[in-house]
């Protein structure tokens, strides 16, 4: 019987936390291999736990930490128990422990309202007439007309052999902020490229049907959306990053 995603999720968090062992950590990395899907949510997974890891963990103040050594240290043996100052101590330190975290987890939000702009921007232009401001095949025509209107002009790449055709680019506002948009056609299905600036951890998102994938790399970060699966969109990254390098 297949898993459901919940106990994939369970599975997920087990094999990050080091809690399998080494036949189930094998068998579950055999499922990561076949299972792109799954893949992909280990991938979202392990983003925001490196995320969570990243918190700086700031050493306690010196008068803070002089006060609580003075009240452990001035308990008696026969009375270990934390004082009402040890205790406000243990309060502060968790309430700034918390504080980081959330701050984590709204930056983690955040960025998936990014993705939702890009997504929305998508289905907007697919009411549209087209989904394109500039109609092409060409990388020679496309890219240039990116380059006179927009500080970073993005990579235009002919994947019609692979089976993405390129039909046009576009200038979407994501964030308040004018970002390139390649625009693709697989068979029936439009594919949209929005780049914006490199070093972004965004995470895989689905919103009324369509489908977001994104990826990084020097240059800038990818957001690929289309109605089709989030396997094909896969294939597609796996395409366009083979074709950029």
């Amino acid at each position: 019987m297949k898993a459901s995603p919940d106990d994939d999720d369970l599975e997920l968090q087990a094999y990050l936390d080091g809690e399998c062992d080494t036949d189930a950590a094998r068998a579950f990395e055999q499922r990561l291999a076949g299972d792109e899907s799954l893949r992909l949510r280990f991938e979202q997974m392990l983003a925001l736990s490196n995320a969570l890891r990243a918190i700086p963990q700031e050493d306690m103040p010196q008068t803070l930490r002089a006060r609580v050594g003075a009240t452990v240290t001035g308990a008696s043996s026969r009375e270990r128990r934390w004082s009402w100052q040890a205790l406000a101590a243990a309060v502060i330190v968790g309430v700034l422990i918390s504080a980081a975290a959330m701050l984590t987890l709204d930056r983690y939000r955040s960025r998936q309202e990014l993705v939702q702009q890009v997504i929305a921007s998508h289905v907007r232009r697919l009411l549209a007439p087209q989904p394109f401001d500039i109609a092409s095949s060409d990388s020679h025509v496309v890219r240039p007309w990116f380059a006179s209107r927009i500080a970073r002009s993005p990579q235009v790449l002919n994947l019609a052999q692979q089976g993405f055709k390129l039909t046009g680019g576009r200038i979407d506002v994501v964030g308040n902020t004018p970002v390139p948009t390649v625009v693709y056609r697989h068979d029936t299905h439009v594919v949209s490229l929005t780049m914006l600036a490199p070093g972004m951890s965004l995470p895989v998102a689905s919103q009324s049907g369509y489908q977001a994938l994104s990826w990084s790399d020097s240059k800038a970060t990818y957001v690929a959306v289309c109605d089709l699966p989030v396997k094909d969109l896969a294939n597609f990254r796996r395409i366009f990053t083979a074709a950029a390098s």
